[in-house]
């Protein structure tokens, strides 16, 4: 449509769409609500178990119920199903690789959880031996 103005033809001005507010910005740890279960920050002494009595030094980085960040300088070559044996209070997750990344991050999503002070089956007995009875260190990876 036209509008006519002093003689000449001149297009009818187009409303233009309503914009949409622009978003707020995210914020350092404003996804930490979305998670399951709360995740502390720790340094804490850790291996990280697979295969027929292979392991790997880490260093526990963030715990929580259901998964784990850890450290490792081998963390390119850990297999997607690991154990994380947590040292200190004598624990052994059964995990899944979730993410990797380049600088030695693993993130771990926990399938169960095994107490090692009175192992159930072979294979935590052998992690015990492994890990808890042999493997105790006073120091953290990488130290």
């Amino acid at each position: 449509m036209t509008k006519k103005t002093f003689g000449r033809s001149q297009p009818a001005p187009v409303s233009e769409p309503a914009l949409a507010p622009a978003p707020e910005p995210i914020r350092k740890g404003q996804f930490s609500d979305l998670r399951r279960a709360k995740r502390s920050r720790t340094l804490l002494a850790g291996k990280l178990c697979y295969g027929s009595g292979l392991s790997a030094d880490c260093t526990i980085r963030d715990l929580s119920d259901s998964g784990a960040r850890v450290r490792s300088d081998t963390a390119a070559i850990i297999p997607p199903e690991v154990f994380l044996v947590h040292l200190r209070d004598h624990k052994a997750f059964e995990a899944t690789v979730a993410w990797r990344r380049a600088d030695g991050n693993l993130g771990l999503k926990f399938k169960a959880v095994h107490d090692l002070r009175d192992p159930s089956t072979e294979e935590l007995k052998l992690l015990r031996v492994h890990c808890v009875e042999h493997g105790l260190r006073t120091s953290m990876p990488g130290t």
